[in-house]
């Protein structure tokens, strides 16, 4: 990130001095002790041929039970890079991957459990995955979208991905439902969401829109 936005399209050109910012996020306490004592002591590393100095901003620690917090129920999701999702073949293998670039809330519920359960582990929690996916399908509605796809350069090949935001609204009063969507959600925030997290694709930030928690009696 370069003065807060995150870079993603094409070449870039930081003036002398400048600071460049990145974000790591670790899922598991080995793999984090191993990336500190990595860090520890290291001042002066290369981007390419440019000599540079790192410095440790801050190392936040969190708990899987520390993302069981609920936020309101009207939120916006900003991507702040693209985001777009795989989608696999009904018919047969096919040559090339298709991707949607529609943000809906399965799409990101769909994305997030795969790493979530790939990484973490579904606990007791969410062994009902599939019918949260479904509850979201029917009952988090999506009220406001802003944005367009956007093309890029990757590794010399062209990309395309979803940049802007959109705004749920939760329209249920079913409390297991909503807290395991929030879970979900904050993880989201830290791991990224959809497909090509590793070359920055599909960083979000969260914002609560609205206070308390839904208020209709429709959820079931």
């Amino acid at each position: 990130m370069h003065n807060g936005r995150v870079l993603f399209r094409g070449d870039h050109v930081v003036p002398p001095n400048e600071e460049l910012r990145f974000r790591v996020t670790v899922v598991g306490e080995s793999l984090g002790l191993r990336l500190l004592n990595g860090l520890e002591g290291v001042k002066n590393v290369k981007v390419g041929s440019v000599d540079a100095s790192l410095s440790v901003l801050g190392v936040e620690v969190l708990r899987i039970d520390d993302l069981w917090r609920v936020g309101g129920s009207r939120f916006r999701i900003e991507f702040l890079s693209p985001v777009r999702f795989a989608k696999r073949s009904t018919m047969g293998r096919r040559r090339r991957v298709r991707f949607d670039f529609c943000p809906s809330i399965t799409n990101i519920l769909l994305t997030t459990i795969n790493h979530y359960s790939t990484v973490v582990g579904l606990g007791s929690e969410l062994k009902s995955w599939p019918y949260l996916v479904r509850w979201a399908y029917n009952y988090v509605y999506m009220r406001d979208m802003r944005g367009r796809v956007v093309a890029t350069r990757h590794a010399g090949r062209p990309e395309l991905g979803f940049m802007g935001s959109v705004e749920f609204e939760i329209v249920s009063r079913r409390q297991s439902r909503i807290q395991q969507l929030w879970h979900l959600l904050n993880y989201a925030e830290l791991i990224n969401v959809g497909t090509g997290r590793s070359m920055g694709f599909g960083m979000i930030r969260i914002v609560t829109t609205s206070q308390g928690q839904a208020g209709s009696s429709q959820g079931r």
